[in-house]
């Protein structure tokens, strides 16, 4: 397990690497207001994906694990019901809640959600291999096809457009989205496994965990929905650049708790248990200490990376890194529950640390 996580932080490293020069690009040519345009759609389009979802992904890893049974049939009927769900709320979505500067891209938001959506779930069920070659082989060459695509934009015309950049990340998510659907549902075809698992078979498991995942997506994205709606596109382009650079920190914790899930779901529970503490007890430390670091850095940092236009980020940077660390050790612990089957545990936990976010917002109001 120590050399999957060493290559799969390996490959997180430069996937973070390559994302981050594409990020600073992305700042550079937009400026403040596109970026904020920009980083509201795909903030919508990550919303309706996340939504679409259900926990079905999980829910094939583990099932798959406990069950032995074949997951062809399930995942082809997942991404027929996470297609129709995804445009079914990017419709809701237009009608209720789509601010009036995005009204012109509908289209292009509906065509990337339901890419999106899709590629997510395979993305998550690729989690089933556990040595996750195939998974770290096309996370890393995503953003590697952003730049290329970038770079052959820039040839073309130095002046790149916003929409430049919405087809580039359209084409990538595509990119990935084709080769690990074939992977998967190749692997799946060529089992000797034929007794095939279905929808209810992981309905219980999956809602569990897609509720904790209802409950994440309010806590991450509740303070970018408040600015989208009550800031203007400059201000939400400066919050998404310091949201977007605080989730650096966050790599190694989310790394590591991917391949725990991966390697242990429906496994030995007593190992599961070791490996969390240990890295647990290992990243602690390290990580508050770079989080500091980072922070007394910060207001060198954005200016000189972004220009100085970004600096009103810098405040935001720094409570966004805390958030970060503190939320992505604690997203470790959470895998000793989720691996073993019980996600309700994390669903209840998930639940009561909502209520003073609640309390706040609607205080606010």
């Amino acid at each position: 397990m120590y050399k999957t996580v060493f290559q799969s932080i390996i490959v997180s490293a430069v996937t973070v690497i390559l994302g981050f020069i594409y990020s600073v690009l992305l700042a550079r040519f937009l400026g403040p207001e596109n970026r904020g345009i920009y980083g509201s759609i795909l903030m919508i389009v990550a919303l309706i994906s996340s939504f679409s979802q259900f926990g079905l992904a999980q829910g094939y890893v583990y099932q798959t694990r406990m069950a032995q049974r074949n997951g062809f049939q399930l995942l082809i009927h997942s991404t027929v019901l996470i297609s129709l769900s995804a445009l079914i709320i990017a419709f809701i979505t237009k009608v209720f809640l789509l601010p009036n500067e995005l009204t012109g891209f509908f289209f292009i938001i509906t065509l990337l959600s339901l890419v999106t959506s899709i590629n997510s779930y395979f993305q998550n069920a690729s989690q089933v291999e556990k040595k996750l070659y195939f998974y770290n082989t096309i996370k890393a060459f995503t953003p590697l096809v952003n730049i290329l695509l970038l770079a052959g934009y820039y040839l073309h015309e130095p002046n790149i457009p916003l929409q430049a950049f919405i087809n580039i990340i359209l084409v990538s998510t595509l990119f990935s989205l084709l080769i690990l659907s074939y992977n998967l549902l190749l692997k799946e075809k060529n089992s000797r496994i034929i007794t095939p698992l279905k929808l209810i078979n992981i309905s219980k498991y999956s809602l569990k965990i897609y509720g904790t995942s209802l409950l994440g997506i309010f806590i991450n994205n509740i303070d970018k929905i408040i600015i989208l709606n009550v800031g203007t596109m400059k201000e939400f382009g400066l919050y998404g650049v310091a949201f977007g650079l605080s989730r650096l920190i966050g790599i190694i914790p989310e790394t590591i708790s991917m391949v725990i899930y991966s390697k242990f779901a429906g496994k030995s529970e007593s190992e599961l248990s070791l490996a969390v503490k240990t890295f647990f007890s290992f990243l602690f430390i390290p990580l508050m200490c770079v989080c500091i670091i980072i922070i007394m850095l910060s207001s060198w940092l954005i200016p000189v990376i972004f220009g100085n236009e970004y600096r009103d980020s810098i405040l935001p940077f720094i409570f966004l890194t805390c958030e970060c660390v503190i939320s992505g050790l604690g997203w470790l612990l959470s895998q000793r529950f989720n691996a073993s089957g019980r996600p309700g545990l994390v669903l209840f936990r998930q639940v009561i640390s909502t209520v003073p976010l609640i309390y706040i917002c609607f205080l606010s109001i």
